[in-house]
């Protein structure tokens, strides 16, 4: 019987915690800080803020808002506490090219409007790639460069109200533009072609 009772229990632990987690995001859907405030008084998020917690929870729970979650993570103060770090990190960028591990990066939040907040996240990521991968590249610095012109050429094959402008850009173009940035040598001319193609054929959404 005990055994019965103790099942029950677990059930409506379950179910609270479930109601909990939803409502902690209807309310980073709305203010971030509050969500996660809330997780933290409610015992689902520790009170010292654990960035390996917060990491988890936005990876992790369905209804967050994208924008938000790109919003939160590159604040200034939740980048100090290295909450920006634990996120870039819970991801496993092993033998994936670097448009790929970027297709699986930005499908988890949008982007920051800022210039200097998408310099950082995408900074963040670059690192992680470059070390998950063996550094491939000169440096890390190459991977960010090759990385935001991903991004950029995203926008140029995809951006609609630019189309109408623009030619977009040529795979010749795309390699012409990242020429002697790898270091001060060029990245493979064969691993850019097929990048370009990738992102020609599939836009990634941001």
């Amino acid at each position: 019987e005990g055994g019965e009772n103790e099942s029950g229990q677990d059930g409506e632990e379950i179910k609270n915690k479930k109601r909990i987690l939803a409502q902690g995001t209807d309310l980073f859907n709305q203010r971030p800080e509050k969500g996660i405030q809330f997780l933290q008084e409610n015992g689902i998020i520790s009170a010292n803020l654990d960035a390996l917690e917060v990491a988890h929870f936005l990876r992790e729970s369905p209804g967050l808002d994208k924008k938000m979650i790109g919003e939160y993570i590159s604040k200034k103060k939740n980048v100090e506490k290295g909450i920006l770090e634990v996120f870039v990190k819970s991801f496993d960028f092993t033998a994936m090219r670097i448009d790929k591990a970027l297709r699986l990066y930005l499908e988890t939040f949008r982007l920051p409007g800022e210039a200097p907040l998408i310099f950082l996240v995408m900074e963040h990521f670059a690192d992680h790639w470059h070390k998950c991968n063996n550094e491939p590249f000169a440096n890390t610095d190459a991977a960010f460069r090759l990385a935001y012109s991903i991004i950029m050429l995203n926008m140029d094959q995809h951006n609609h109200n630019a189309k109408k402008l623009n030619i977009p850009m040529t795979a010749e173009d795309f390699t012409k533009n990242l020429r002697g940035l790898n270091g001060s040598s060029d990245f493979e001319q064969d691993m850019l072609v097929e990048v370009y193609t990738a992102i020609k054929n599939e836009e990634i959404i941001m």
